[in-house]
């Protein structure tokens, strides 16, 4: 065996922080990475601070000095089973945390298209977690999917109001049809006309330097007049980004640093789901403070991989709100 963790004892602090309902408590099975020590000492774990310049990547575990290419197969894949077996182990207490919502999920996938990407229920967890404590009474979803169940769910137990942004008629049709056959309301959905931006002419967009070698960028054009008026009689926004347009930028992150969008959002709960691209975007907004991003890159000998995790990632942002937030590898 190659390497062997050993967790480590939780302070008593940390068990009554993960016990109280007044924090959200944000599932990242990568965790169990980082509170693990090992035995050859040859795994370095690289977990500070959300580096805004650096491909919204929130941490990286870094392997050196491996002898044989061998080696590095097998860690790799010991690495991935350690942390996906401690995610699947805990199913069932996700579920029993998730209540109702975690039969809905399933009734949902029984009608929508095969094409339809599997339920995660990690995504929907954290999801659940986060509007069970910020309960936001605006929520707008870029880009439809099982999340919608989740969001579908939450605001018609809490009178708030749900918006959908989705460019694909077929793929909105697909998500219907599921939260039909779960029983749970529409979103209101909007389609937005495409539009091309100066960057210029954005204060926002001029101080990214991910922006330096363009002049124009493509975006949605959010001058929408129920967009608009939702946004401007809300108070708690939350905004869940699982969008990858072909034509928009930066994987859904340019509506929260548009100008249009960004001047009516006084207090806002970002949520992206494995984007590193939209994080990296986001982090340079300085309003925008980065809670949590689990977005991890693999480094083996200097061979970067950003994939292998991916589908366990994820980044919150919050403006102008303080949200207690606990990472934890357990339910």
């Amino acid at each position: 065996m190659i390497l062997e963790f050993y967790p480590g004892k939780p302070s008593e602090n940390y068990l009554r922080a993960i016990k109280d309902p007044a924090n959200v408590k944000f599932l990242d099975p990568l965790g169990l990475l980082e509170s693990h020590g090992n035995r050859n000492n040859f795994c370095q774990i690289d977990s500070t601070n959300f580096p805004a310049n650096d491909q919204g990547i929130g941490r990286r575990i870094i392997i050196n000095s491996l002898p044989l290419v061998q080696n590095r197969c097998q860690t790799i894949g010991m690495l991935y089973s350690q942390v996906y077996e401690n995610f699947i182990t805990q199913t069932h207490s996700i579920c029993i945390e998730l209540g109702e919502l975690s039969t809905l999920i399933p009734r949902y996938f029984q009608s929508v298209n095969n094409y339809s990407l599997p339920p995660y229920y990690l995504d929907q967890y954290n999801m659940h977690s986060i509007l069970n404590v910020y309960k936001p009474d605006l929520i707008i979803e870029l880009g439809g999917g099982v999340s919608t169940v989740t969001l579908s769910y939450f605001a018609s137990k809490n009178s708030a109001k749900h918006i959908l942004l989705e460019e694909s008629p077929e793929w909105a049709q697909n998500t219907f049809n599921g939260l039909r056959n779960a029983s749970l309301p529409f979103p209101m959905h909007l389609t937005l006309a495409t539009t091309e931006k100066s960057i210029e002419q954005n204060p926002i967009s001029r101080i990214n330097p991910i922006y330096e070698n363009n002049q124009m960028y493509t975006d949605y054009n959010y001058n929408n007049a129920d967009l608009l008026y939702h946004l401007e009689n809300s108070n708690r926004v939350f905004v869940y980004i699982d969008s990858t347009p072909a034509l928009i930028s930066f994987r859904g992150a340019a509506f929260l640093m548009d100008e249009i969008v960004d001047k009516r959002l006084n207090k806002c709960v970002a949520l992206i789901d494995d984007r590193p691209q939209a994080a990296q975007a986001l982090s340079y907004h300085k309003e925008y403070k980065c809670l949590a991003n689990t977005n991890t890159e693999l480094n083996i000998d200097g061979l970067s991989n950003q994939g292998l995790f991916r589908s366990m990632s994820g980044a919150i942002f919050s403006k102008g709100v303080e949200l207690p937030l606990i990472q934890t590898f357990s339910v």
